[in-house]
C-alpha cells in the first residue's frame, strides 16, 4: 500500500499548519527582538566556544536523566543521507558524533568531540569556526535578494509579500516584459509548494494560495533562463557544483512519451533509495502542456522532453557533477559571494544556461536561494559524474579551524 502525501510537498512532506505557525512565530519574534539583536549577535560571535561547551554539557546531562537519548550511530530508516555521510566522514577522522533523540525520533541536532578535545553542537552539519553574522538571514529568499542586489550579485527580479494584492502588483510588473513568474514560500526548501511557468493572473492566484499554505510570506520572482546548479562553498573555497535536472526523456522517433518514461524508469540507478522513478502525475501533464504535447506524443529523435516541473530526486530529478567545468568568471563570482557572506558553509542554488560560459553574457541568471545546511550527500551520490566527499571536506575545515 502506497503512502499518500501532499502533491505540492512531494515525499518530503511537512505539516502545513505547523510550518506556517513556526514561520509566523519566527517573524514575530524577529520584530520584537530587533533592539537586542546586536547584543545577541555579539555574544554568539565572541563566546561561540563557551556556548557550545555549555550546550554540550546540558545535553549530556539530559541524556543522563533519560530525558533525551544520544545515539552513537545513524538510524538506517530515520536519518537522512546527509546525516549518514556526515557521520561516516566523522568516523573516518576519529571524530565522535552523537545525535539527540527525543520521543523515539532523531532531532537532527548533533554533538561532536574532536580529537583535540573541542566540543561542538550543531544542527544538521558543523559550521567550522562558528556562525557568521549573516547566518540569520541567509535562508530567507526575500532578504537574500535585497542584499545581493545591493552588493551587485545577480538575482531574479521580484520581491516577497504578505498579501495577494502586493503579489499581483509584482507579478504584473514582471509580465510587462513578457517574463514568466515563479511563486514559492519565502522560507523553505526542496521546491515545496513552488509553482513555475506562471503566465496568467488565474495561475498566479492559485500559486499564491498554494505557497501560503506552508508560510505567511510568499516570494514572487521572474523565472530565469537555464538550469539550476547547486554550488557548495566550504571555508571560502569552491567545493562542488552539481547540475540539477528535472525529470526528462530523450526521443527516439518511435516511442511515445509514456513509453519513454517507462523505459527511463527501468534504469537500475532509479531502483535505489537515492534516485526514484519519474511519477505519472499532474506535474508531468503540466510540463508536457507547456511543450504543447501529451503522454501519447512521439518526440523526434534526440529531442529532449521535460516530464516534470521539479528537480527533486524523489520526484524523478537527477544531478550531474560539473565542478571541473565551471568557467573561471563564474568561479570568481561564487568565491566573491563566499567572501561577502563570510560563512564557512554555503549552498547556492544558481540558475544559468551554460556553467561553462561567463555569467555576464547569460543574463538574466543568478542566485535564487541560499541553503545554510545543504544536502552534501547529493555530491557523494551523483546520477553521473565524479562523486565528491564534501562531508569530509567540511570536517577537514572544522579540524583546521579548531
Amino acid at each position: 500500500m502506497y503512502k499518500t502525501f501532499c502533491q505540492e510537498c512531494g515525499p518530503a512532506e511537512v505539516p502545513h499548519f505547523l510550518s506556517k505557525l513556526n514561520q509566523t512565530v519566527g517573524i514575530t519574534a524577529d520584530i520584537f527582538t530587533t533592539p537586542i539583536r546586536p547584543v545577541v549577535r555579539f555574544i554568539i560571535l565572541n563566546f561561540n566556544r563557551q556556548i557550545d561547551l555549555l550546550t554540550y554539557c546540558l545535553l549530556v546531562s539530559l541524556s543522563f536523566l533519560k530525558i533525551i537519548k544520544l545515539a552513537t550511530k545513524p538510524s538506517s530508516d530515520l536519518d537522512t543521507d546527509r546525516a549518514k555521510c556526515m557521520w561516516q566522514a566523522a568516523n573516518e577522522r576519529k571524530i565522535l558524533v552523537k545525535e539527540v533523540w527525543f520521543l523515539a525520533k532523531p532531532l537532527n541536532i548533533f554533538l561532536a568531540k574532536l580529537p583535540n578535545g573541542k566540543r561542538l553542537v550543531f544542527e544538521g552539519l558543523p559550521r567550522p569556526g562558528g556562525d557568521s553574522p549573516n547566518l540569520e538571514w541567509m535562508d530567507n529568499k526575500g532578504v537574500m535578494k535585497i542584499k545581493f542586489r545591493r552588493a551587485g550579485f545577480p538575482v531574479p527580479r521580484g520581491d516577497s509579500c504578505f498579501t495577494l494584492s502586493k503579489g499581483m502588483k509584482i507579478f504584473r510588473e514582471i509580465r510587462k516584459n513578457g517574463g514568466m513568474t515563479v511563486v514559492k514560500p519565502t522560507l523553505g526548501s526542496r521546491s515545496r509548494h513552488t509553482r513555475i511557468h506562471i503566465k496568467t493572473e488565474d495561475e498566479f492566484i492559485t500559486a499564491f494560495k498554494i505557497a501560503k499554505q506552508i508560510g505567511p510570506v510568499v516570494s514572487v520572482e521572474e523565472e530565469l533562463r537555464g538550469t539550476v546548479f547547486r554550488v557548495v562553498l566550504i571555508g571560502g573555497k569552491l567545493a562542488g557544483v552539481l547540475r540539477r535536472d528535472p525529470p526528462f526523456v530523450v526521443g527516439d522517433g518511435q516511442k511515445s512519451v509514456r513509453n519513454l518514461v517507462i523505459e527511463t524508469n527501468s534504469d537500475e540507478r532509479r531502483q535505489s533509495h537515492v534516485f526514484h522513478a519519474i511519477p505519472f502525475n499532474e506535474e508531468m501533464d503540466a510540463a508536457l502542456q507547456i511543450q504543447n504535447i501529451n503522454r501519447d506524443s512521439v518526440p523526434r529523435f534526440g529531442e529532449k522532453i521535460i516530464v516534470g516541473t521539479k528537480i527533486g530526486r524523489s520526484q524523478g530529478g537527477t544531478n550531474v557533477d560539473v565542478t571541473d567545468e565551471v568557467h573561471l568568471e563564474n568561479k570568481k563570482l561564487f568565491l566573491d559571494i563566499a567572501k561577502y557572506l563570510k560563512d564557512p558553509l554555503i549552498g547556492l542554488d544558481f540558475i544559468i544556461e551554460d556553467i561553462k560560459k561567463p555569467w555576464r553574457g547569460q543574463m538574466p541568471c543568478g542566485t535564487i536561494e541560499i541553503n545554510t545546511i545543504p544536502f552534501l550527500d547529493l555530491h557523494m551520490y551523483p546520477f553521473s559524474g565524479t562523486p565528491r566527499d564534501l562531508s569530509g571536506m567540511l570536517w577537514d575545515e572544522a579540524l583546521r579551524t579548531a
